[in-house]
């Protein structure tokens, strides 16, 4: 092994700081009363078999924690309020993840203090990785808001409940999603999920593309009036002009990039994919809607876009169409494009597909360090498998290893199979369209204007970027005409542009803002 290979595997292993190798620390709850999921019946209960002959509302209630005890010194003298069931299809799971609330904000394992923090049951995955090995990706890639994690033994009202992720709740807080303005910036879900009683009114479906749309910040409580959906309008007209537009003709060249930020849709689309999340690509609902996609926009500022993410929910990637819920590590051909009708629109988009492949090559080496985070969770796992709930039963040592080394065996045949499907996007051609004038010009000249050029070409023109790096970043062939080239969907920063009118070479330098 080469040094400088070492070196990133030895870094690699020392960033992975949230993984203890000690053993997991124990957090030990007394409640009055075991968290559950209540289902009521609103009508009629059937006497015989007792079916509701009315409608059903479920309700996951909060139950007071009256001790708590959590082996970390920056929590002994912090003590949660209640303790309730969260999620959707884990919910009614033997191994339920559940939501803890405190009183006033506390910061867990050295984390950005807040009130509300989530235990993830991993029930589907007996590795315990997919979710840390999507967090560690988020955070490489620079993903904003992605959340930590940490490992920990869980009891509850001293019967052990089993090994859970101990995370941030996905919500706008600092250190979370930081909106600057609570009325203006705002936090959605796309999920497929129905909405539960106490969540109908935050929730609609997008005009276009008929996402279902949970409205997660600003939350109701924080409203005027509670009771009057009509005060997150803002939100719903905030997405629904992105999705209209992006069906509106001339796409994409229409103005659509300048309301979303293609960067984090590149960088979060690339971690779903290569983890072939199936609640990313809607494997269990042919397609129709994803679940448990996060959207945010910081605020209402003019040059705000909506981004992608936090990441969350990845305990059923690697997962087979046809064996829902078990783990298919024999198959690593499922597709690395996307199925919903929202994110195959971005791949209408050259420059969304240029970023896209780009990232991949920037970042190849953080997808490949996994498997340092795989064995790292291992070691710190191994010695509290036995008698896990999963959804194959009860898990023990033997069989934990089995889908370690299963996973990890999956993930490198993965990322060859992703290497060569990404390796046929040609991101040397040209990747943005110049408006024409219908002119003709009667010489050669180069403009810079803002986050543009202007060109007048007599005959032939060859036009090229590149950073201040000296990489090439675009590059195109204009014959005779007057041109605007937009150069927006570049990083911010300064670039070289250089110009050849086969009678001369111009060099300039254009700042992109």
């Amino acid at each position: 092994m080469r040094y400088n290979e070492f070196k990133t595997v030895i870094i690699a292993v020392a960033c992975l700081s949230v993984l203890s190798f000690a053993a997991l620390p124990e957090m030990r709850i007394t409640s009055n009363g075991e968290p559950n999921v209540v289902t009521k019946c609103n009508g009629q209960p059937q006497q015989v078999g007792g079916w509701c002959m009315g409608t059903t509302t479920t309700e996951k209630p909060y139950i007071n924690i009256t001790n708590f005890q959590l082996t970390s010194h920056s929590a002994r003298n912090s003590k949660p309020d209640s303790i309730k069931v969260r999620g959707n299809s884990t919910a009614n799971a033997t191994k339920k993840p559940y939501k803890i609330k405190f009183s006033e904000k506390v910061s867990l394992f050295s984390k950005e203090a807040a009130k509300s923090w989530v235990l993830l049951a991993n029930f589907y995955d007996a590795t315990f990785a997919l979710n840390a090995m999507a967090f560690e990706l988020g955070k490489r890639l620079g993903l904003e808001f992605t959340p930590t994690s940490q490992l920990v033994d869980l009891y509850i009202n001293n019967q052990y409940k089993g090994i859970y992720q101990l995370t941030e709740q996905i919500q706008s807080n600092k250190g979370r999603v930081d909106i600057r303005e609570k009325h203006k910036g705002w936090l959605v879900e796309f999920d497929y999920h129905d909405p539960e009683q106490d969540e109908r009114l935050s929730y609609f479906k997008t005009s276009k593309y008929s996402m279902g749309t949970f409205i997660k910040a600003p939350e109701l409580d924080e409203m005027d009036n509670p009771n009057d959906s009509t005060q997150l309008r803002f939100v719903k007209t905030d997405i629904n002009n992105l999705f209209n537009k992006m069906e509106e003709g001339g796409f994409p060249n229409n103005g659509y990039r300048d309301l979303i930020d293609l960067e984090s849709f590149a960088k979060y689309v690339l971690i779903q994919l290569v983890m072939d999340n199936s609640d990313f690509n809607s494997k269990f609902q042919n397609g129709a809607l994803p679940g448990s996609n996060y959207a945010y926009k910081i605020d209402s500022n003019k040059t705000s876009k909506i981004k992608a993410g936090p990441l969350w929910d990845f305990d059923l990637a690697v997962v087979t169409k046809t064996s829902h819920p078990r783990h298919d590590y024999n198959n690593y051909r499922e597709t690395i494009f996307p199925t919903h009708a929202f994110y195959k629109r971005l791949w209408e988009d050259d420059v969304f597909k240029a970023k896209y492949r780009k990232i991949w090559t920037k970042h190849k080496k953080d997808f490949e360090a996994m498997t340092a985070l795989i064995d790292s969770i291992k070691n710190v796992a191994e010695g509290s498998v036995n008698n896990n709930q999963w959804n194959s039963g009860t898990l023990n040592t033997q069989t934990f290893n089995s889908e370690i080394t299963s996973l990890k065996n999956w993930w490198n045949n993965r990322l060859g199979y992703v290497e060569q499907q990404l390796a046929s996007i040609d991101t040397t051609k040209d990747i943005i369209s110049p408006i024409i004038h219908q002119q003709i010009a009667g010489d050669n000249r180069i403009l810079i204007i803002k986050n543009s050029v202007n060109l007048q070409v007599k005959k032939f023109a060859h036009f090229e970027i590149y950073n201040l790096n000296g990489r090439l970043e675009k590059s195109m062939n204009f014959t005779s005409g007057i041109y605007n080239v937009p150069l927006g969907d570049l990083p911010k920063g300064m670039y070289v542009a250089k110009v050849s009118f086969g009678d001369g070479v111009k060099v300039l330098r254009v700042p992109v803002m």
